[in-house]
């Protein structure tokens, strides 16, 4: 199961908030939806708080 966040709608606190309730719950990850919208601190908190898997 994934989380998924749409990233109009969102501010680097809110990112961090879901990241957050996803690893709370053992999600299998989240999904971003438009990420061209995405502005430096919301990647700042991405970058901070995931670990990607390859």
């Amino acid at each position: 199961m994934l989380l998924g966040i749409s990233a109009p709608s969102e501010t680097a606190q809110s990112i961090a908030t879901k990241v957050g309730i996803a690893k709370r719950y053992n999600l299998g990850g989240i999904a971003l939806w438009r990420l061209g919208v995405i502005n430096d601190g919301m990647w700042e908190t991405l970058r901070a708080s995931l670990i990607a898997n390859r």
